[in-house]
């Protein structure tokens, strides 16, 4: 068995999702350090932009593993897909919870910082495995 696999997609792929996906963060990080104001992860992520990312990222992912589904769909595709989603209704539940709980609060997701980043995580490793599965990196 031939394993067909292109490293320039995968550098592609993940430049695109964490630098391109992440942009508003990156340059965030660089005004308020040009500007001498708090530029730490918890000052940064405070807005929950995270977990819109982690949301977005899983959906746009999903559409794409269904429409472009294997043919050969094992048992571990759809354990992926279902944490992947499950973690995207985490992602949405805690940004509710902390919105409704918080309402008018300057930076309400100071404290959710680990949250934030566990879902994007998650969303990120859904996001490649579904490049891998639908042949994206062997293109």
């Amino acid at each position: 068995m031939v394993f067909n696999f292109s490293f320039s997609k995968f550098v592609l792929f993940v430049t695109a999702t964490v630098v391109g996906g992440l942009a508003q963060v990156w340059l965030l990080y660089f005004v308020l350090l040009n500007m001498g104001k708090e530029h730490d992860v918890s000052a940064i992520l405070g807005d929950g932009g995270l977990y819109f990312f982690a949301t977005s990222l899983t959906a746009s992912s999903a559409l794409v593993y269904f429409e472009h589904k294997p043919t050969n769909t094992v048992p571990w595709d759809w354990t992926c897909t279902i944490l992947a989603i499950a973690a995207s209704m985490v992602s949405v539940g805690c940004y509710i919870a902390v919105a409704v709980t918080h309402p008018g609060v300057p930076s309400p997701f100071r404290d959710q910082s680990l949250p934030q980043i566990t879902c994007a995580a998650v969303s990120f490793v859904y996001s490649t495995f579904v490049a891998q599965r639908t042949g994206y990196f062997a293109r």
